[in-house]
């Protein structure tokens, strides 16, 4: 009875749960802009089959214990974010925009054996809405750790909801990347645009 103990704690820590990746600012957003620009569906290229797939936890030696997800595609969660972040900075108007953003999902993932991580990159275009024309475009890229070798809270203990923060966090560092590059700004209000 002893020995099945363990591979009854691990089955029970199986399994998917969904949560939100919800924005919010990780830098003093800058001054309030005048709404110029609407978002457009973001495109997915991570090489995943499940697009709403956001991280893993795993046991010491890589076992996968519990899967995080989004509740639709991830794509949307990206969408949401960055509307949420112009929205906060005065620069969305999703109506009569004259320029658009397009947002390319490089990366999303997080995962967690002694320590958490999560990733995340997302290329940016600001495009004229009738000429198609690109007026800017950019990236934006986050790294972030969190926990230690000693800590508890690992395996079946781990928490789902604090990776997904933690993810959160990692998108919403590239996302204020890109929203907060002054040339960004000027393009989406028609003051001026750079490529690179």
């Amino acid at each position: 009875m002893r020995a099945a103990l363990p591979a009854l704690l691990v089955l029970s820590g199986c399994g998917a749960t969904v949560e939100r990746l919800a924005y919010a600012p990780t830098v003093t957003p800058g001054a309030a802009g005048q709404g110029a620009v609407r978002v457009a569906p973001p495109n997915d290229a991570r090489s995943r089959p499940d697009p709403t797939y956001v991280g893993t936890i795993r046991t010491g030696i890589g076992t996968p214990l519990k899967t995080v997800r989004t509740a639709g595609p991830f794509a949307n969660e990206g969408l949401s974010a960055v509307s949420d972040a112009l929205t906060q900075q005065s620069l969305l108007f999703q109506t009569a925009a004259a320029t658009q953003v397009r947002l390319t999902i490089v990366r999303i993932d997080s995962s967690q054996r002694a320590r958490s991580e999560a990733h995340a990159g997302i290329r940016a275009q600001v495009m004229g809405v009738g000429s198609g024309r690109v007026l800017w475009e950019g990236s934006g890229k986050s790294d972030q750790e969190s926990g230690t070798v000693l800590t508890l809270d690992r395996g079946v203990f781990a928490s789902t909801a604090v990776l997904a923060v933690l993810a959160s966090k990692a998108l919403n560092v590239a996302i204020d990347q890109i929203v907060g590059d002054p040339a960004f700004r000027r393009a989406v209000s028609g003051a001026g645009a750079r490529v690179g």
